[in-house]
């Protein structure tokens, strides 16, 4: 079940993989791009799987105070977003709007079951991590 929300990333990546970077972007870049896509997809995420969770409100507060606490990662990562834009996309909004389009394509296609531990992996994912 684990690899389904990989599997579900990994496609969301592959659909963003069109990226045109005039130069290799760098491992922090890379993190703050993927922690970019993952606030992206943050609202659909929400959406489906409001039916889905246990507790909405937990998971609606807990991708806030992530979506909060990455604030700056999120922006240095549209910046890198935004400079390997393709040309086929006219913005970073619309480029955003077909990749979160595709996402909830491919979580309809999942089963019950697959899409009840995707949201637990998600809900899971935007937890603040445990103290040491």
């Amino acid at each position: 079940m684990k690899n389904i929300v990989r599997s579900l990333f990994v496609s969301s990546l592959v659909f963003a993989s069109g990226l045109c970077f005039a130069a290799e972007p760098t491992k922090a870049e890379l993190d703050d791009w993927f922690v970019y896509l993952k606030s992206v997809g943050a609202p659909a995420t929400l959406d489906l799987c409001a039916p889905i969770v246990a507790d909405k409100q937990a998971m609606s507060t807990a991708t806030e105070q992530w979506l909060q606490a990455n604030a700056e990662a999120i922006a240095r990562g549209k910046v890198v977003a935004v400079s390997g834009l393709p040309e086929k996309w006219k913005s970073i909004e619309e480029f955003n709007t077909a990749m979160v389009a595709d996402f909830k394509l491919k979580f309809a296609k999942l089963g019950d079951a697959e899409k009840a531990s995707a949201c637990e992996k998600w809900q899971e994912s935007y937890q603040p991590p445990a103290a040491p």
